[in-house]
């Protein structure tokens, strides 16, 4: 990790609370931004995948920025993630998000029809001529620059004003390949907090974006700190019992390939192609379920087509959340 990266930490994926009729609670929203802005961690992620970010609506958004940032009050940095593909529209959110106060937009452009290396770097170009504060990529199994050549891609990293990117599911391995083609540029290298967090940091991580930070904020940050000072014992025991918690409420990350010919073609993209998709359904009801569980106001309903947990497996949550320490 290099000292003088611009953005370091641990960040706190915010969900999206929605009342019963699924529309944003602004209550349970300002709730949580105040229960996060009193723990010990560098800020929140908004609008991820884990606020639901796909389904809502550019206005939806533009009120979640603005109630976070007038509940926040300048006590923890924030970053916003700009999901949409229609360039005018991400480079109006993110002005919007730069004058409330953004540390950093994170683009994170879904493969669809149409979008390739040249739509892609025009849309990179575009928000990054909009706003002065930090650009970064996304780079997860089924987004748009998953689909590159490794050619466009390493003309897509070139571009000048890219000051970084989010990897929230890769191995260390790839984030160290990340690392060195960033390297000698100051850049911001954000993993997923994961069971791996030595290895990605020592590959060259500056920080990390989790939902661990939201549910369980004092141990993410007790685990950021033992990361930094390399406290290997204390790292050992929190992710021992961070384990259960993450694997029941995060995507798996895929393990390293032993296959000859698959780990040559990796080699050559230099980017994982083990797993190019999310699993059927990402567990965002149950971040909201554990939240509930905790005592915070937070409905664990989602939306269409996301599906609210069943009985057993918020049971089977509820053993899990308390062998991690997350309840009592």
């Amino acid at each position: 990790m290099t000292a003088s990266a611009p953005i370091q930490g641990v960040y706190a994926a915010l969900p999206t609370p929605f009342d019963e009729k699924r529309a944003i609670d602004p209550k349970a929203l300002d709730h949580l931004v105040d229960y996060l802005a009193e723990r010990k961690i560098a800020g929140l992620a908004l609008l991820t995948e884990a606020a639901e970010d796909a389904l809502l609506s550019a206005e939806e958004r533009r009120t979640i920025i603005k109630t976070v940032t007038a509940r926040l009050k300048n006590k923890r940095g924030w970053l916003v993630s700009v999901s949409t593909p229609a360039s005018y529209e991400a480079v109006e959110l993110a002005k919007f998000a730069e004058s409330k106060g953004a540390l950093a937009v994170i683009l994170t452009a879904p493969r669809i029809p149409g979008i390739g290396y040249r739509e892609l770097y025009r849309h990179l170009d575009r928000v990054a001529r909009g706003v002065a504060i930090p650009v970064l990529l996304t780079s997860r199994p089924g987004n748009a620059i998953d689909a590159l050549l490794p050619e466009e891609l390493e003309a897509l990293i070139g571009h000048a004003s890219l000051k970084g990117i989010v990897a929230p599911h890769a191995l260390p391995s790839v984030i160290e390949t990340w690392a060195k083609r960033f390297k000698g540029r100051n850049a911001t290298i954000l993993a997923g907090t994961s069971l791996a967090g030595r290895g990605s940091m020592k590959a060259g991580a500056t920080g990390f974006v989790c939902g661990l930070a939201t549910i369980a904020p004092e141990l993410a940050a007790e685990l950021w700190s033992a990361l930094k000072m390399d406290a290997r014992q204390t790292v050992d025991r929190l992710e021992n019992q961070a384990a259960p918690v993450v694997e029941a409420l995060g995507p798996q990350l895929t393990g390293e390939t032993k296959d000859g010919v698959a780990k040559l073609a990796t080699k050559i993209a230099r980017r994982s192609l083990d797993s190019t998709s999310h699993p059927p359904t990402y567990p965002f009801a149950m971040m909201k379920e554990t939240l509930k569980m905790q005592g915070h106001p937070v409905r664990p309903d989602v939306r269409a087509p996301y599906e609210s947990p069943r009985p057993d497996a918020i049971e089977r949550l509820r053993a899990v959340l308390s062998q991690g320490g997350v309840l009592p």
